[in-house]
C-alpha cells in the first residue's frame, strides 16, 4: 500500500484525497494545523493527521497543496522534519503550485535531491470534470508515471507537458475556467436584456454551452467549422457574430490568455 501526505487541505486538494480515498491501494495522511478542519476531513475520508516526524517518515509520495505565497513559510515551518522524507530512496514531491518551479523547489527543501513532479489541475477537476498538466522529471520511471496518473485521474483528464510549458497551461486552463464563467455570464445577460427570465436564459445558457462543446470534442472539428454551420446568410447569427469581431471578441481572449501568460512568469521570476 502506497502512502499519500498531504500538506494543505484545500477544496483542490480535498478532490485528490475524495478520489485516493475510493482506491484501496493508497493510505492517507495529511498535516493540517486547523483542528476543526482536521475533524471536517476525518468525518468524510480515511486520513490520519500524525504528529510531523511520523508524517514525514512514513509518507511514500507527498502532495503539496498549498498556495505559491505561503511555500517558504511551509518550508521552513516543517524544516527540522523534511529530511526524513527527501532522504528516501524513491521520494516524489507532487506540487500543485503555480510560480514554484522545480530548480526553487529543490534549492529550498532541505535534505536531499528531491524529485519534484509539477502539476496544473483545474477547477472543474472538483467535480472530475477538469484536466491537469503534469510535467515529470528527466528519465521518470513508466511505473511511477502511472502512480502519478492514478492520483490525478480523479480530477479528470491528464495530459503530460514539458516544464516550460506549464505557465502556458496555467494562463489557458488553470484560468480558463474564469473567462468562461464571464462568457457564460455575459450570455445570461444578453438573454435578460432581450426579454427573458434570467432563471430561463441562465437554463438555455448552460445547455448551449455543453451541448456545442460535446458536439465539438464528438465531430472532431476545427471550432470555425461548426460555428460555419450555424451561420446562415443574412441570418440572426451573422448579424450578433458581426459584434462580436467588430469588438475583437477573439483577440480579447488571447490577449485575456497572453497577460496571464505573462503574469505567471513575472510571478515565478520574482520568487527566484
Amino acid at each position: 500500500m502506497t502512502t499519500i501526505g498531504c500538506i494543505g487541505t484545500g477544496k483542490m486538494a480535498e478532490a485528490i484525497l475524495a478520489s485516493l480515498d475510493k482506491q484501496s491501494a493508497f493510505s492517507l495522511i495529511g498535516l493540517e494545523i486547523n483542528t476543526s478542519r482536521k475533524k471536517e476531513l476525518q468525518k468524510l475520508y480515511s486520513i490520519s493527521f500524525p504528529k510531523e516526524a511520523d508524517f514525514f517518515n512514513q509518507a511514500d509520495l507527498l502532495i503539496l497543496a498549498i498556495k505559491p505565497q505561503n511555500f517558504e513559510d511551509v518550508v521552513q515551518m516543517y524544516e527540522p522534519w523534511w529530511e526524513l522524507f527527501t532522504q528516501k530512496k524513491g521520494h516524489i514531491l507532487l506540487s500543485i503550485m503555480a510560480g514554484i518551479n522545480t530548480e526553487m523547489m529543490q534549492d529550498q527543501i532541505p535534505g536531499g535531491e528531491i524529485r519534484v513532479v509539477r502539476v496544473m489541475p483545474n477547477t472543474p477537476g472538483l467535480i472530475g470534470q477538469g484536466i491537469s498538466a503534469v510535467t515529470f522529471p528527466h528519465r521518470f520511471p513508466p511505473k511511477e508515471k502511472e502512480l502519478v496518473s492514478q492520483i490525478l485521474l480523479g480530477l479528470g483528464k491528464v495530459v503530460e507537458v514539458p516544464e516550460y510549458q506549464i505557465n502556458a497551461v496555467t494562463a489557458l486552463s488553470g484560468s480558463g475556467p474564469a473567462y468562461v464563467y464571464s462568457f457564460i455570464q455575459g450570455l445570461i445577460d444578453g438573454g435578460v436584456l432581450a426579454g427573458l427570465p434570467r432563471d430561463l436564459a441562465r437554463e438555455l445558457v448552460l445547455e448551449t454551452v455543453s451541448g456545442a462543446t460535446a458536439l465539438l470534442r464528438h465531430q472532431n472539428q476545427e471550432p470555425y467549422t461548426l460555428r460555419s454551420q450555424v451561420t446562415s446568410p443574412g441570418g440572426t447569427t451573422i448579424h450578433g457574430l458581426k459584434i462580436l469581431q467588430e469588438n475583437g471578441f477573439e483577440g480579447i481572449l488571447m490577449n485575456a490568455v497572453d497577460q496571464a501568460f505573462h503574469r505567471a512568469n513575472e510571478l515565478e521570476e520574482h520568487r527566484h
